[in-house]
């Protein structure tokens, strides 16, 4: 099972889409720090151990749908910290958050 990745060397990443699912070990996303910019969707689906959205502070702009849910580790409130930071004139999809934490 995945428990990390790190990519945090690359910097200015841009990126078609993100789907981080099912991954019951993953502790955190802080491999992807230096990921700016999601063409189309961000999907953060299901990673029980998951306790932060930190790995994702960076990222200016989501193209497409931001889908944020049942993820045991962070709260529904975590989710919409992270929305508000990219902030809702950079997210271009539906926006959804439910049943985390």
């Amino acid at each position: 099972a995945l428990t990390s990745f790190d990519m945090t060397s690359l910097s200015e990443i841009v990126c078609a889409s993100i789907y981080v699912q099912d991954n019951l070990l993953l502790e955190d996303l802080d491999g992807l720090a230096g990921l700016n910019y999601i063409w189309y969707e961000l999907y953060i689906v299901d990673n029980d151990a998951l306790t932060n959205l930190d790995g994702l502070l960076n990222v200016l702009l989501v193209g497409a749908d931001f889908y944020i849910e049942g993820n045991a580790g962070i709260t529904d409130a975590d989710a919409t910290d992270l929305y508000n930071t990219i902030g809702e004139d950079n997210v271009y999809g539906t926006v959804t958050i439910t049943n985390n934490g």
